[in-house]
């Protein structure tokens, strides 16, 4: 139940910045469509369609078998 409420605010985290990224405002004429976030540990790909704002979350696996 704890890795769950930590991955489930990791998420929340991520969807958040994108969400920001893409509805800003300040210094661009138009707002992004689009945006990619890659960490450590994971690859976050975001769009917006009409209203919606997608996310898609990659988890990155450091040890291959």
């Amino acid at each position: 139940m704890k890795n769950f409420i930590i991955f489930f605010l990791r998420i929340t985290t991520l969807y958040q910045i994108l969400h920001d990224s893409i509805h800003a405002k300040s210094g661009q004429e138009a707002g992004l469509k689009l945006q990619y976030i890659r960490t450590d540990t994971e690859s976050v790909l975001g769009w917006v369609c009409r209203f919606l704002l997608f996310c898609l979350l990659f988890v990155i696996r450091r040890h291959f078998r």
